[in-house]
C-alpha cells in the first residue's frame, strides 16, 4: 500500500494546478471586461 500517499499527492497536486489556472484565467479576463465597462461608459 505504499502507492497510496502518491495517489492523494497525485490528486491535491491536480486540484492544485487547476485552482492556479483558474484564478489565472480570471485575472486574465478582468482587464478585458474592465475595457468594454469603459468602452461603453464613453460611448453612453
Amino acid at each position: 500500500m505504499k502507492w497510496i500517499p502518491w495517489m492523494v499527492g497525485g490528486l491535491i497536486l491536480l486540484h492544485l494546478s487547476a485552482f492556479i489556472c483558474w484564478i489565472y484565467c480570471l485575472i486574465a479576463e478582468k482587464p478585458t471586461w474592465r475595457r468594454k465597462v469603459l468602452l461603453t461608459a464613453k460611448q453612453g
